[in-house]
């Protein structure tokens, strides 16, 4: 392909008539379905990846939850193109922090389907940590003690 056929960030967002942190966001977080091309430390996109992009926008708008947004991927044959490591996808939170949003996650669906067992059991995990480290602070502190007098 040419260098012509490719657009920047900025030029979809004003080809699509999307903001520009709009545009950002859907590129990053639905990278692994966009066909993109490193050039040096900028990202070129594909001027056939626009229709894309623009139905993953109109798809993140009708439906705010990440889960029903890969089903509705499913649904319209929306597939991975690109590979992007699993560290990439999962945004490192506070443990509390991530067992309320998964809680929360599985608290809106459970009145349709059951919670995934995956989602279950990252969150026993989860809890299962804060404990360990509940204990280990705790250890900390007598040992201060000890060591202070």
């Amino acid at each position: 392909m040419e260098e012509q056929d490719f657009l920047t960030i900025y030029q979809i967002a004003t080809e699509l008539d999307l903001s520009l942190s709009k545009t950002k966001s859907v590129l990053k977080n639905y990278a692994a379905y966009i066909p993109f091309k490193k050039m040096g430390r900028s990202v070129a996109y594909p001027l056939s990846a626009l229709k894309l992009i623009l139905k993953i926008h109109k798809l993140t708008l009708k439906h705010k939850n990440p889960l029903k947004i890969e089903e509705a991927f499913k649904k319209e044959e929306i597939l991975i193109i690109n590979e992007i490591p699993k560290k990439d996808l999962v945004k490192t939170l506070p443990l509390v922090k991530r067992i309320q949003i998964l809680e929360k996650a599985a608290a809106s669906d459970s009145a349709k389907v059951s919670p995934p067992v995956d989602v279950l059991k990252e969150i026993k995990e989860i809890k299962g940590q804060l404990e360990d480290l509940k204990k280990l602070k705790k250890e900390v502190e007598r040992l201060k003690v000890l060591l202070e007098g």
